[in-house]
């Protein structure tokens, strides 16, 4: 009998271990259950993709896109469940709003009453990463920064 209980029980440990592991998919979920950063290099080797010229309009020198990245690597995000985003950049913070598609796609953010709010199409998330880009880039307040490559960081 004890030849039979110590294979079951590794095995139930190994099946708890998985299901504790995966966590949950649901995004929202995922969105308030750590704190938020921007993965820079990510976020710059995928805005590279999309638009190199307008990079390099953005940074005069090399010394310029080092001072935005370092000052990107400062910022954070917090998901509360109850629609609220905080964010700082460790000099200053913001608090606005957040919500979510049903189909957890779409991720809007609306950082003042009267401002447009930033909709961004999720391409992938998981509990320690997301991608996203702007919905509508044309109307960014961040060009060329509309995509979002962001980890965490808790």
């Amino acid at each position: 009998m004890m030849k039979y209980l110590k294979p079951l029980i590794i095995l139930l440990m190994i099946a708890v271990s998985l299901v504790a592991c995966n966590g949950s998919k649901d995004p929202a979920t995922i969105l308030t259950s750590t704190t938020w950063g921007i993965d820079v290099e990510a976020t710059i080797s995928k805005i590279k993709t999309l638009t190199p010229e307008k990079l390099k309009e953005l940074f005069s020198n090399d010394e310029e896109e080092k001072e935005v990245m370092a000052k990107m690597a400062k910022v954070r995000f917090i998901f509360k469940k109850e629609g609220i985003v905080k964010s700082t950049d460790g000099n200053r913070s913001n608090t606005g709003t957040w919500e979510i598609s049903e189909d957890g796609k779409t991720l809007t953010f609306v950082s003042k009453k009267g401002v447009d709010p930033s909709i961004f199409t999720i391409q992938s998330m998981s509990a320690n990463k997301i991608v996203m880009i702007e919905e509508d880039a044309r109307k960014s307040r961040y060009k060329p920064f509309v995509y979002s490559v962001l980890k965490a960081v808790d």
